[in-house]
């Protein structure tokens, strides 16, 4: 498993149009992400999936996550491949959002520090 590197500070974490998974970037033969955002050798380790999981209880909020192809997914799919997100969470009575379209973010931030 992946481990965040955490600071006591960081109340809330805000992600928009990232790929789901880097298992999602091997589903077919071709890949629509930056070059810059492969780290090699990262799956022997764990996915995103299990880095997010690691930042429990910060607040976090995943907005707009796309596929292999930069094709965005849908809320029934961003909740399957992130179910151990919701399990990680859960216990902590920590907060955990989806958004399959943009939403506004900066307000997400400001209504979340306000809290």
């Amino acid at each position: 498993m992946l481990t965040a590197l955490y600071e006591d500070d960081i109340k809330a974490v805000y992600v928009r149009g990232n790929v789901a998974s880097y298992q999602a970037v091997l589903t077919g033969p071709y890949v629509y992400i930056p070059h810059d955002v492969v780290v090699p050798g990262v799956l022997t380790k764990g996915d995103l999936v299990d880095l997010a999981a690691s930042l429990a209880p910060c607040r976090l909020c995943l907005d707009r996550l796309v596929d292999g192809l930069n094709r965005p997914l849908s809320s029934d799919d961003v909740r399957m491949i992130y179910e151990p997100i919701i399990k990680a969470y859960k216990p902590k009575n920590a907060t955990v959002s989806f958004s399959p379209s943009d939403s506004l973010g900066a307000r997400w931030l400001l209504d979340t520090l306000e809290r």
